[in-house]
């Protein structure tokens, strides 16, 4: 009997992450499966193949963090340049914000305020859709040590603004420009942390917070109260090891994406943490990342990501379409491998972190019953060229 790979054969609703994002870059992973003696099963949830969108038409030198707003614009800030820009939907860059000292967090509430964190001052500034400057958080300059990442939380007409302090090991929340509450400190513990970096808000108002030298992230309550963390290190089978996380963001259909700025690449998880997969790889090519800072998924569910040591932000955008696999096994115990996407070509290896090796580039291939017996463990995957 034919089994399928689609969201019937992997719990969790994979479908939905298969529809929305793919692995871009000249060699993706569309999926990864294993045997090990008679057993046959999905090893590890991967991530079909992204299409990389056109770098966004601007001129920067390290940008940071990203942030969208109401009107489909994308807004980066690029603290080497002492700049926020803007970008309209087709990645053209339409303002430039000068004069901002070294901007790194940043943020537009439902309002279209703009936030905008000043590392050298220790402030956030509040500026309107003009870039008027409205107001500064708390008491302004010297408010925090490392005002790296912001998010806002609209509820009942009321606007709370989350800063994540690195230095200062807190995240502090900030109404009508009033500090109402700090949370953290310096620590391993439950509500404690050790740099905290990027930080999201989901629409339940659970606050996601990388812990950065604490490698996990923590979720916090609207009012900072520890929920649970999940750590950022994946199992050894699931590819990767964790690197320095930055920045973090979800989007609508449930999943977490947290940019490994030492890896050069974007781990995916669910809500609960679970891990999916990752984007990108380390590179200078398109599609490829050298230390990415702030991610952000806009309106019209296109991955942004700030890929500083690149100069320029990546764009990824789901194809539609994933490719399927089916696998059947023989009365005599082979493994027959058949896929419907002649683009992709059947990858083998004994450990997830290769070396990976080409076995078939057409379908069907078959596995003979002595290999899939004698083999302690082997792993395939479908990639495109």
């Amino acid at each position: 009997m034919n089994q399928q790979f689609d969201s019937s054969s992997v719990s969790g609703g994979l479908t939905q992450i298969w529809r929305r994002f793919r692995y871009v870059g000249p060699v993706r992973l569309a999926l990864l499966l294993c045997f090990g003696g008679a057993a046959v099963s999905v090893c590890a949830t991967g991530l079909p193949p992204f299409n990389t969108l056109p770098s966004p038409q601007a001129s920067f030198v390290a940008p940071a963090r990203l942030a969208t707003d109401g009107q489909s614009h994308l807004l980066v800030s690029d603290p080497l340049a002492g700049k926020v820009v803007v970008l309209n939907a087709a990645g053209v860059e339409t303002s430039v914000k000068p004069g901002l000292g070294q901007p790194l967090g940043l943020a537009v509430d439902q309002d279209g305020k703009i936030y905008v964190g000043d590392a050298t001052a220790g402030t956030v500034r509040v500026f309107d859709s003009q870039w008027n400057l409205l107001s500064q958080l708390g008491q302004g300059p010297g408010e925090f040590q490392l005002p790296g990442h912001i998010t806002t939380l609209t509820e009942s007409n009321v606007t709370t603004v989350y800063v994540s302090d690195g230095r200062a090991h807190q995240v502090k929340a900030y109404r009508n420009n009033a500090l109402v509450g700090q949370y953290g400190g310096y620590g391993m513990g439950p509500n404690q942390f050790n740099f905290p970096a990027g930080i999201w808000v989901g629409t339940n108002g659970h606050l996601y917070v990388v812990d950065q030298n604490n490698d996990r992230v923590q979720v916090l309550d609207r009012t900072g109260n520890f929920l649970r963390w999940f750590t950022l290190q994946p199992a050894p089978e699931q590819v990767s090891f964790s690197g320095r996380a930055q920045g973090i963001a979800g989007d609508n259909a449930g999943w977490l994406y947290v940019a490994d700025t030492f890896q050069g690449h974007v781990k995916v998880f669910n809500l609960s943490g679970t891990f999916l997969g990752y984007v990108g790889g380390y590179g200078e090519n398109a599609g490829e990342l050298r230390s990415p800072g702030g991610v952000i998924v806009d309106g019209s569910g296109r991955l942004w990501v700030a890929n500083a040591n690149n100069g320029r932000v990546e764009g990824f955008l789901a194809v539609q379409t994933p490719p399927i696999l089916l696998w059947n096994r023989t009365a005599a115990g082979s493994l027959v491998l058949t896929w419907n996407d002649p683009r992709f070509d059947l990858q083998a290896a004994a450990d997830l972190n290769g070396p990976w090796q080409t076995v078939a580039g057409t379908s069907p291939t078959t596995i003979p019953a002595s290999t899939v017996r004698n083999t302690p463990k082997q792993y395939f995957r479908l990639l495109r060229y």
